[in-house]
């Protein structure tokens, strides 16, 4: 792109290697530090999906490989206050084929200060089924019918949905979506999301989204998710966090994290995704998938949020922090050095970039901190 002279440009080059990457619906948006409510209240922010592109995603089904394609995307936010699909002042309106399956994706943006999770609503003329949570496939899709999930304030969720009559979707109560059916001829019905004979198949797992719950732990730590800190220390540049041993974080190390706090407040790790391994995440997550953000929503206090990260493909400063905005802003973000492995160099990812208050940006680091 090119900018007006005197304005700073920021050009980014992505790879994402076939084998090593997997396909699905993603986000970008401003991490500016102590601005990113106000710059993702004003619109820097929007989905970013990366094509299955006919790479193996662990199934040859033709039905299954047709209802892929059949994709629809919608964004929800509230930043004017209430929930809107697509910036639309009323609701959006999609057409379905009558029981033709497609793949629904969708973004939920809040600006919410008070709620870290938000109800989506799919009334009772749709089967809705979940088939991927924050761009990862499930480990068996799709999942059984519900027709209502938990979002945190930054979800993706990936459903198959066929509708046999008009129906709606709704946030929080809001109506953001209604869906028009129209007649559909029976040869189109051929696209599902089932293997033939199957009810689920078996997602194709890269190697950062291997099931970690039979593998060795190499490392236990505690997050403690507050307003202004987490574990105590509040957004500091030159400080991560330490792991158990005092120490930084080993590259390829399999991990076990207790996360305190994560019914009030939503917790997100860049480039490691988390694995749900105990049932005190709440309703909102399933044992076994994996997430980038977990809220607890109605977890019982009585039970620990156990989370599996895995420490692979690349190395350096790892970003954490509650997804409330407001949170973050007043210090609810830290960050862990991960080292021994790969790290990403500067050049040619990121070109003459603007110099600023970032705490995923670390300098001079210092000793790290409990």
């Amino acid at each position: 792109s090119r900018a007006a002279k005197g304005n700073d440009v920021l050009i980014y080059n992505i790879t994402l290697p076939a084998d090593q990457h997997m396909g699905g619906t993603h986000w970008y948006h401003t991490h500016y530090h102590m601005k990113s409510f106000e710059y993702i209240g004003g619109g820097a922010f929007g989905p970013l999906i990366v094509d299955d592109n006919g790479h193996d995603v662990g199934t040859k089904d033709a039905g299954v490989l047709s209802f892929l394609k059949k994709d629809r995307l919608v964004v929800l936010d509230n930043r004017s206050g209430d929930w809107r699909a697509n910036g639309l002042k009323k609701a959006d309106t999609y057409t379905f084929r009558k029981d033709e399956w497609y793949r629904l994706r969708m973004l939920t943006v809040s600006l919410d200060g008070h709620h870290s999770t938000h109800m989506v609503n799919f009334d009772k003329h749709c089967e809705v089924r979940a088939i991927a949570h924050d761009g990862i496939f499930r480990l068996q899709v799709p999942a059984e019918h519900k027709d209502t999930y938990a979002l945190t304030v930054a979800s993706r969720l990936d459903v198959a949905i066929y509708c046999y009559a008009e129906s709606t979707i709704r946030v929080d109560f809001t109506e953001v979506v209604k869906i028009a059916v129209a007649d559909s001829p029976d040869a189109d019905l051929v696209s599902t999301p089932f293997e033939a004979g199957n009810q689920t198949w078996s997602s194709k797992r890269p190697a950062y989204l291997e099931d970690l719950r039979p593998l060795k732990v190499d490392n236990q730590r505690t997050a403690k998710i507050d307003t202004t800190n987490i574990n105590g220390i509040s957004c500091s540049e030159n400080r991560p966090l330490c792991s158990t041993h005092g120490t930084d974080f080993k590259y390829g190390s399999v991990q076990e994290w207790t996360l305190r706090q994560v019914n009030t407040h939503s917790f997100h790790v860049h480039t490691y995704p988390m694995q749900i391994a105990s049932s005190g995440c709440g309703t909102g997550h399933d044992v076994g998938e994996f997430y980038d953000t977990v809220f607890a929503v109605n977890a019982k206090s009585s039970e620990r949020c156990l989370v599996r990260l895995r420490m692979v493909d690349v190395a350096g400063p790892v970003l954490m922090h509650c997804h409330n905005l407001k949170h973050a802003a007043h210090g609810s973000m830290g960050y862990i050095m991960v080292d021994g492995g790969p790290t990403q160099p500067s050049e040619p990812r990121v070109q003459e970039c603007t110099s600023g208050p970032v705490c995923d940006k670390p300098h001079a680091r210092k000793r790290c901190g409990m």
